[in-house]
Parts: C-alpha cells; sequence; structure tokens
C-alpha cells in the first residue's frame, strides 16, 4: 500500500533546501505537530462528535454540512452578517466558493482544508503556532503534549490530473477575492466524497497517498525561520491584512522580532555559512495549478 512520504530536516537551512526541490504544482499546509494529519475543521468537529457519540456514528455524513439546519446555516449566517456590516467586501459576483473561503478564514467550522503556494509561508504559520505554545504560552494557544513535539510540520501535496479527474469527490479552490487569501497565496482543497471522509482516507482510497510529502522540521530551528519571515516581510500584519492581523502583530512581533535578530547575529558571525537557497529558487518552482 503506498504511503506519504515523509523528509526529515536537520534544520531550517536544510528544509529550505529540500522543499526547493518538490515538484510542480504543490499546495503546502504549516502545523506545529507532526503528528496531526491535515484535515478541516469541519472534519475535527465530526470527530468529536462521533467519539462522543460512537453508537450513532453512522448519521454522521459530509452532507450534514450543506444541510440548511445543520453546519450549512453557519454559511448562510456568515454571508448575511457580512453583507450587512461590510456589503462591499466581496464583489457581488462572488460565488460559494468565495463566501466559504472567506468564512473558514474567519474561523467558521467548513469542509475546506487550507493551503497556500508559498511553503515559506505554510512554514509561517507552524513555526508561530510552535512559537505561541512552546514560549509565550498566549491565550489562544494550547500547550503542546505530544511525542514530537520539537518539530513542526509542512504538509505538502502534489496536485496531478489524476487526483483533480473526479470533481464530484474532489477539488481545488483557487485563490480568491479576500484579502487575506490573496496575502496568503490561499487555495483550499475539498474531499466530497463520503465513503472516505478527509484528504489522508481519500487519497489512501484511491491509491493516490504518494502525492502528499510531510516535511519535519525541528521546532528549535524557529529564530533562523523568524529570520527568513522577517527578510521576506512576512507576518501577522502582512498576512492578515486586517486589524486581526494588526492586533497579532502587536502581541507576537516583538518576542519574534527579537529571536530573529539574535539568529541574524549569529549568522554573520560564522564565516563559513554555507547560503541558503533563494526564496526565488523556491518559489520558482510553485507555478498556476491551472497550467498542469
Amino acid at each position: 500500500m503506498k504511503r506519504f512520504r515523509t523528509v526529515e530536516c536537520e534544520d531550517w537551512a536544510d528544509f529550505r533546501q529540500k522543499v526547493a526541490a518538490a515538484p510542480k504544482h504543490t499546495v503546502f499546509r504549516g502545523q506545529r505537530d507532526p503528528s496531526w494529519e491535515p484535515e478541516s475543521m469541519f472534519e475535527r468537529l465530526f470527530r468529536h462528535f462521533i467519539a462522543a457519540d460512537p453508537e450513532n456514528s453512522g448519521e454522521y455524513r459530509l452532507s450534514t454540512y450543506s444541510n440548511p439546519q445543520g453546519f450549512g446555516q453557519f454559511n448562510v449566517r456568515f454571508m448575511q452578517n457580512v453583507r450587512s456590516l461590510q456589503p462591499d467586501l466581496l464583489p457581488p459576483t462572488a460565488t460559494d466558493n468565495d463566501w466559504m473561503a472567506l468564512a473558514r478564514h474567519h474561523g467558521v467550522a467548513t469542509d475546506l482544508l487550507d493551503w497556500t503556494r508559498n511553503p515559506i509561508i505554510a512554514a509561517f504559520f507552524a513555526y508561530m503556532d510552535y512559537f505561541r505554545a512552546t514560549k509565550l504560552h498566549l491565550p489562544g494557544s494550547s500547550p503542546k503534549g505530544s511525542s514530537e513535539e520539537d518539530r513542526v510540520s509542512v504538509w505538502a501535496l502534489r496536485i496531478t490530473r489524476e487526483l483533480k479527474s473526479n470533481a464530484s469527490e474532489f477539488a481545488i479552490i483557487g485563490e480568491g477575492t479576500s484579502p487575506r487569501q490573496v496575502a496568503q497565496r490561499g487555495v483550499f482543497t475539498r474531499v466530497t466524497d463520503e465513503t472516505s471522509f478527509g484528504l489522508i482516507r481519500y487519497l489512501r482510497r484511491r491509491e493516490l497517498l504518494n502525492l502528499l510529502t510531510r516535511y519535519d522540521i525541528p521546532g528549535d530551528s524557529f529564530d533562523d525561520a523568524f529570520c527568513d519571515f522577517e527578510d521576506e516581510n512576512m507576518s501577522y500584519a502582512t498576512l492578515f491584512p486586517d486589524l486581526y492581523g494588526a492586533a497579532e502583530d502587536a502581541i507576537v512581533g516583538p518576542f519574534a522580532g527579537t529571536w530573529a535578530q539574535m539568529a541574524r547575529r549569529r549568522r554573520k558571525a560564522l564565516a563559513d555559512t554555507t547560503p541558503l537557497v533563494s526564496m526565488q529558487e523556491i518559489m520558482d518552482g510553485i507555478v498556476d495549478l491551472d497550467q498542469e
């Protein structure tokens, strides 16, 4: 049986070197804990429901999401609220997918799974979550507790014609018009196949798990990562260009900046530092998914 591939990275620099060789037409997702599978908020909620009510687990279906009396009402109410509060946030031509993506970006439970075309942005989310949970312990971050707590992960999913061949079971939702999605180069995957429920189980059923790769990076490389995030102008304020991003950057930014400066000084002290692969070299390998 095919499995997803795991790539062990020695440090942040090693990750940059290895991810630069990722296949074209790949999307990325950062998570602070390698033991977590890539799954949507909707799927996580379903797992809790099933665990709490195992005798009736067979009643839980993805179709429940579209039921106006079920999870579908979250999207409807969100759309109504946005149109009332910020009527010009999305254009009149916005699709249902645009609205669902906007809802997901603001915390509404949907069956969309967040990815980005940029592996460094994916790493930003993994390391920021790790930093908050292990160094700052700020409200909103639960402490890490897994056996893999010394590492973060960046998942990579290669989008192929074969994967996209069954649009009724799997969909790629491209970059939309919302400011957050544009800033994060965000895309979404959506699994609507009721027999497999979730990305990994869907890929396993179709014998396509080999399209999925997990890069594991030492957590204590966060300072080197912060240095590069700063150089690339990646922060909560730039990736969340709204009041939420401004607030998060005000809280976390000064601490992250201090660690970035320490890493920068350490780099300068190393006379024989091996040059890192450039960000441009990394991004040159990421092309428009629609051109595949």
